[in-house]
């Protein structure tokens, strides 16, 4: 997706923070665990499986909130990163698929296509 593409999408929903922020209140609470705030109970308890793995030498190197900026000057932040028998994986932990999200895993999976990409979401019981 070129930046214009990227622009164009931004402007027919509204500008950013019309993407970023719902006038309708999210059924998702925020939760904190070890004092960090998460955006949503399922994202926090990922983290807590996480953690588990990691205490387990399962996954080394585990990142909150990683940073990825592409050429076109777009940022995207994953919620987790972090590596399975050293190859670098990272996760989003999603309960609803955005426009905006769909956009950028999109130009993420094109830039980094050495890198697993995994998308997670709460598991039914």
């Amino acid at each position: 997706m070129t930046l214009e593409e990227y622009k164009a999408l931004l402007k027919k929903n509204g500008g950013i923070h019309g993407l970023v922020h719902s006038p309708v209140k999210s059924k998702y609470k925020r939760t904190t665990v070890d004092g960090i705030n998460f955006m949503s109970k399922g994202e926090a308890e990922r983290y807590l499986e996480l953690k588990l793995l990691k205490s387990r030498g399962m996954i080394t190197d585990q990142t909150l909130q990683p940073k990825f900026t592409f050429p076109c000057g777009v940022s995207y932040i994953a919620d987790f990163q972090y590596y399975v028998n050293g190859k670098l994986v990272v996760e989003d932990f999603k309960g609803m698929r955005t426009a905006v999200y769909r956009m950028k895993a999109k130009m993420f999976k094109h830039h980094h296509p050495d890198v697993e990409f995994r998308e997670t979401k709460k598991s039914t019981k």
